[in-house]
């Protein structure tokens, strides 16, 4: 199939632009990952406002208010339960709310956008594939093509937000990694969508350290996309340290960082 892409060729410039003629997206689109109290929401909070937070765990208003109690953070506590059975959850209706409260935000243009946490939506979508696939295998699992589903409504998700000139804050949980015989390491990954660190401008691994020093609450910087920054470790970070170690490492302004 051709599809008629050879009919009228065009020139270059019909594509590409040069990059002095190029607006780059305002605002940091960040991803972050790390165990429970390691301080993922705290983080969120620290961003510049108005904070927007789509919650998936029921924390982050405790967390505003303990912390930030003048600070204009408005929370989005979603999940959705079965109508049939309360003590279940309607996965389909809460990703498809979680979407709406994104399309919500459709004019907001300054401040920072969260979903705390994404590695919920993504468990949501799985189990949506899992209740609703319409081709399996032999013995009642989807097919591998059933899972593009959760892919692209996943994608949609996350870039409906990505292209908005605000900061971006997604949060994971971390997930044990296992070798080829399916057997547990000692390592850990966030659960997320695997692309998901190609589409950020940072990536930030938590960790809440303990010794006989007492305790510490450490950020390794994984991923950067303005500087190589990899394995860069802050301590106690929070939005305003992060653009700081970022200013200092490059000498300037960090765009939209608000």
């Amino acid at each position: 199939m051709s599809w008629g892409l050879e009919d009228k060729p065009l020139p270059p410039s019909s594509f590409f632009k040069p990059i002095q003629n190029i607006k780059l997206t305002r605002g940091l689109k960040i991803c972050i990952w790390g165990p429970p109290e390691s301080g993922k929401t705290y983080f969120c909070c620290s961003c510049p406002p108005p904070v927007y937070i789509i919650d998936t765990e029921f924390g982050a208003a405790k967390v505003a208010k303990t912390h930030f109690p003048d600070k204009e953070i408005y929370v989005y506590e979603v999940k959705i339960v079965d109508t049939l059975d309360p003590a279940k959850i309607d996965y389909e209706e809460t990703v498809k709310t979680i979407a709406r409260a994104c399309m919500a935000l459709k004019d907001v243009e300054e401040g920072t956008i969260c979903i705390d946490s994404v590695s919920d939506v993504y468990t949501w979508l799985n189990a949506w594939v899992e209740d609703t696939a319409s081709r399996r295998t032999s013995i009642g699992t989807p097919l591998r093509l059933e899972w593009a589903k959760r892919n692209i409504f996943y994608r949609n998700l996350v870039f409906r937000l990505l292209c908005k000139p605000v900061n971006v804050v997604l949060t994971a949980q971390p997930q044990r990694v296992y070798d080829e015989h399916g057997r547990e390491t000692n390592r850990w990954a966030p659960r997320w969508l695997q692309p998901q660190p190609h589409w950020a401008d940072i990536v930030i691994r938590l960790d809440k350290e303990t010794s006989s020093g007492g305790v510490k609450y450490m950020a390794t910087i994984e991923k950067c996309r303005f500087m190589r920054a990899f394995n860069k470790r802050v301590e106690d970070i929070t939005f305003q340290k992060l653009v700081k170690v970022l200013e200092a490492e490059l000498g300037v302004e960090v765009a939209g960082s608000g």
